[in-house]
């Protein structure tokens, strides 16, 4: 008949002093490596290399151009649920479509220059990245603000 201890050659039953030492290290490692894991499903992932946008000198009287270049450095495809300027001078023109991971794409941002000097204004964009959940369960969507500024001249 076999003897199981020869099988197992130099190793070491476990006792249970030593099965709770082996569980005291091995659950919170399996925690973190599923944490990690977790953190590694990114969704989509709104990315600029910055964010603002600005004007310089611009005359006055007249509507001006600008472009933001945004990709998605995540693994799901990105939208822009909702953009809005601070004011009704500053107007975003958005990709109303999802954005493909390792894509990217433009916002056309219009500044409307109807009075001299200078002007700090913000362009405010939702998108469905998930940013948590409020008290009643409820998804909670990142917002990425885009500061806009510049001069207006004569």
């Amino acid at each position: 008949m076999l003897n199981p201890n020869k099988l197992m050659g130099n190793a070491v039953p476990l006792k249970k002093k030593n099965m709770k030492t082996l569980l005291t290290f091995a659950l919170p490692l399996l925690f973190f490596a599923n944490t990690a894991l977790a953190q590694m499903e990114l969704g989509p992932k709104f990315e600029a290399k910055e964010m603002e946008v600005d004007f310089k000198s611009v005359k006055t009287g007249g509507k001006h151009d600008a472009v933001f270049v945004y990709k998605n450095a995540g693994n799901q495809p990105l939208l822009i649920t909702q953009a809005e300027g601070s004011c009704g001078c500053t107007v975003p023109d958005y990709p109303k479509g999802p954005l493909k991971p390792g894509g990217s794409a433009q916002i056309k941002i219009t500044y409307d220059a109807k009075a001299k000097g200078p002007f700090n204004k913000t362009v405010t964009l939702t998108t469905n990245e998930v940013d948590g959940r409020n008290s009643d369960g409820q998804t909670i969507y990142k917002k990425h603000v885009i500061e806009v500024s510049g001069t207006v001249v004569d």
